[in-house]
């Protein structure tokens, strides 16, 4: 007996879950000639006993895709008929032996009978079958009026009718038939009896249970009316307490488990909720109670197994699985065997392309175990349950699969009854994790000679023991485990939730402070993540590891943010580079001029030369007051010992101020970051009398150097610095040329009053880094102002000023000091 894997299963395209109604019966022709669909690979599907096929239809005259199972005869021969092909295309009659010898006893026609429930062994030793359509009464075509026939058959295959349903109140379309202990039959019909129950129908009625004798007289036990007894009853048997217990097929969800004792009188048992259609007849166990299948319902929505109690208590004792290791969809009814345990067949679903079928077991406990399974290209399918020989040993029909037009067949299962029925059990610790930590599966079995991992891990495994896992996926992982031996198979499961790892993401900038218009390079890399995102100074998806050139466009905190997210959630990460402005240094300044005699180029020439030395500024002043003085003197015939020299000195305000600036650089987002407005200016001059009290006046004025600072948002800044450069007003050095006066207030005291054009020479700059814009230009401004001055000695005068300087461009509070030699 082989653990390993056996392939006997396949898909069929339209056929339906297999039962003993003549309406599906009819759909299960009409699909059948549609054609069967394709192939189903079996690897991996594992078995607990070989079973074996002892025959294989054709699809011709033998007939083919049986839907209901085998009965054995008192020759210990197996009998059965199929739905499909044949003389007739109506499905055949056949007998095969234990060890496969095929007989093909007749060939069902629609003009007789067809569509034959499961043979039963009448006490004569004739057999006897409901058939639910055909006979002369009856069409096929559209629509159907299902009446059909009880019918009788020898062992050598010759078949007569027993009674010929025509009488639609009598009952139409019987689906199953017993014997019951007073020797009478008993059955039921789909439809037909009671005419006020869906009137409509062709014909009406919605079912009945009868009784007919061995000589044909048939008597209506209850007629349903489709109320709260339901309809369509598709089953019955006897119970040992004398009663009748079947299944009605209503469709969903008014299926219903009925009791009716000999006299007429119906019970409801137990109501279905949706989504649960009985599978099959029922059957009582040696305790006592009866035991079912669904074909649909439970966990997975693939059938499930069920006990009732004669009173109606009802026991859901096993959900299958509908995997490739259980495929449920269970068809036919179960079979108690001699050991006390319950056999039955699953066929899958037969419309899938994955079909595989099963035949199990399971105990009035509910221990469950899977016999065999069965997969395309054999034949699959296994339909109608199981019977059991004098040897303990399972025989069956596949509806499906096969060489010779997917027509199925017939197989044993041998050596499966009376063994002791495999335990497994299988643990995880933990049962939650993150993923890329371990667990560790303990299992253990009974009665198993090999154990095969599937689900979360694959493999053979020993018949105990334990494993450490590490887990690559995340969510629920199931981890199952199938032990099987001469018993048949059983399955745990082990459960366990692997929450994915969060991400991880690192971001950094190579340089953190940059200035405007420079780059930084970002570097990122994450871990547990499918996707980055990047936002806020940056965009798009840019991968979950790299790195990228950015060059920001604004000034301040610029932030760039990376989010990256996998199974395990989403992280973010962020890098901040502070852009600061381009600052520049703007300063006016200015050298002389003047065309005085050559006294006063010798004067500009140390000007010059001042630019370039400091330290010869002042001597420069001198110079060009000295050479100056006497040269315009004796050109104009001054009385040089009334001449005076002074000194005006202060602080000077410059006109243009920051916010003048920011009004016009403000467009471009630029701003003035500092500004020197006051610094120190002052004239050095000489005078000499020509007119009374009106003095000719000569000097030099220094109006100092006025530096702002700038804040540019742009590396470009040759169009801000040109803006500045317009509105910035001169200012420098120069030489200033006018008429002054000395006003004797008192002997103490004197007004001096003086006007003189200022000649001037202006450069403006604009320093930028790497770049240097400049702007100069020649001009000639007013020099006006006025001084009170206090006599100190006879030469010496000192007090305040006031000087307006280059148009006022500078204001200059000064203090004078004058001194008068000739005095």
């Amino acid at each position: 007996m082989s653990a390993g894997m056996d392939c006997v299963t396949e898909s069929l395209g339209t056929a339906a879950v297999p039962v003993e109604r003549a309406w599906r019966a009819w759909l299960r022709r009409i699909g059948f000639g549609l054609g069967l669909l394709g192939a189903l690979s079996c690897t991996g599907v594992a078995s607990a006993s070989d079973p074996t096929v002892l025959y294989t239809f054709t699809g011709v005259s033998d007939g083919g895709n049986p839907l209901v199972g085998l009965v054995q005869g008192p020759d210990g021969n197996f009998y059965g008929s199929t739905s499909q092909y044949g003389a007739n295309s109506a499905g055949t009659v056949f007998r095969i032996t234990p060890t496969g010898t095929f007989t093909l006893l007749d060939a069902l026609s629609t003009s007789t009978f067809d569509t034959l429930s499961t043979f039963i062994l009448g006490s004569d030793g004739n057999l006897y079958s409901a058939a639910a359509g055909g006979g002369p009464e009856c069409s096929i075509s559209a629509p159907v009026t299902l009446c059909g026939a009880i019918v009788k058959m020898t062992l050598d295959g010759t078949m007569s009718v027993l009674y010929q349903f025509a009488d639609a109140t009598l009952g139409s379309a019987p689906n199953s038939l017993i014997q019951g202990s007073d020797g009478n039959f008993y059955g039921t019909t789909s439809s037909g009896g009671d005419a006020a129950c869906n009137p409509g129908g062709d014909p009406p009625g919605c079912g009945i249970v009868f009784k007919l004798t061995p000589a044909g007289v048939l008597t209506v036990l209850y007629s349903f009316t489709g109320g709260a007894d339901s309809s369509d009853p598709d089953s019955l048997i006897q119970g040992s307490d004398g009663n009748f217990y079947g299944t009605t097929g209503q469709y969903d969800p008014g299926e219903t488990i009925f009791s009716l004792t000999p006299a007429g009188v119906f019970t409801t048992l137990y109501s279905f909720t949706s989504g649960y259609i009985p599978g099959g007849p029922l059957v009582q166990a040696s305790d006592g109670n009866f035991y079912g299948t669904t074909e649909t319902g439970g966990s997975s929505s693939s059938g499930t197994i069920f006990r009732i109690t004669p009173e109606g208590t009802f026991t859901s004792l096993y959900s299958f699985g509908g995997t490739d290791t259980d495929p449920g969809y269970p068809s036919g009814p179960l079979l108690v065997g001699s050991d006390g345990n319950l056999y039955g067949t699953a066929s899958g679903e037969l419309d899938s392309d994955d079909t595989v079928g099963s035949v199990f077991s399971i105990s009035p406990s509910g221990s469950y175990s899977v016999l065999a399974l069965f997969a395309d290209p054999n034949p699959s399918g296994p339909v109608g349950g199981v019977v059991e020989d004098s040897s303990g040993n399972l025989y069956g029909v596949l509806n499906t699969g096969g060489p010779d037009s997917e027509a199925g067949g017939v197989f044993t299962l041998s050596g499966v009854v009376g063994a002791a029925m495999p335990t497994v059990t299988l643990s995880a610790a933990p049962t939650s994790i993150t993923q890329g930590q371990s667990l560790t599966l303990t299992w253990s079995s009974t009665n198993a000679s090999a154990c095969t991992a599937g689900g979360a891990w694959s493999g053979s495994q020993a018949t105990s023991g334990s494993q450490v896992v590490t887990p690559t996926g995340s969510g629920s992982l199931a981890y199952t485990l199938s032990c099987s031996g001469a018993g048949g198979s059983a399955n745990a499961t082990a459960e366990v939730s692997v929450a994915a790892a969060a991400p991880t993401v690192t971001l950094s900038a190579s340089s953190s402070t940059i200035a405007l218009g420079q780059s930084t390079t970002l570097t990122w890399s994450s871990t547990n993540a499918t996707a980055c995102s990047a936002s806020n100074a940056w965009s798009g998806s840019p991968g979950i590891s790299g790195s990228q050139v950015e060059t920001p466009t604004a000034i301040g905190a610029v932030v760039y943010t990376l989010s990256c997210s996998g199974p395990g959630g989403a992280t973010d990460a962020s890098a901040t580079v502070e852009v600061t402005a381009i600052t520049t240094t703007l300063s006016g300044k200015a050298g002389g001029a003047g065309g005085m005699g050559p006294g006063t180029l010798l004067g500009l020439g140390l000007l010059v030369l001042a630019r370039l030395r400091r330290r010869f500024r002042y001597a420069a002043t001198c110079a060009l007051l000295l050479g100056s003085a006497p040269v315009f003197a004796q050109q104009a015939g001054f009385d040089l010992s009334r001449a005076y020299v002074g000194l005006r000195a202060g602080v000077g305000t410059y006109e243009v101020d920051p916010g003048d600036l920011n009004a016009v650089i403000s467009a471009d987002d630029a701003s003035v970051t500092s500004m020197q407005q006051r610094q120190f200016a002052g004239v050095l001059y000489g005078g000499l009398p020509f007119y009374r009290w009106l003095s000719l006046e000569l000097g030099f004025a220094d109006l100092g150097i006025y530096h702002v600072g700038l804040s540019a948002p742009t590396a470009d800044v040759a169009p801000v610095a040109a803006e500045v450069l317009d509105r910035l007003e001169p200012a420098g050095r120069g030489i200033t040329l006018g008429l002054g006066g000395h006003f004797d207030l008192g002997s103490v005291l004197a007004l001096e009053p003086h006007l003189g054009i200022l000649g001037y020479q202006s450069r403006q700059e604009v320093l930028a880094p790497g770049a240097r814009y400049t702007r100069g230009n020649y001009g000639v401004a007013l020099d006006a102002g006025a001084t009170l001055l206090f006599r100190l000695s006879h030469r010496f005068y000192l007090g305040p000023g006031y000087e307006c300087l280059n148009g006022c461009d500078v204001r200059l509070i000064s203090a004078e000091l004058e001194f008068r030699p000739g005095h």
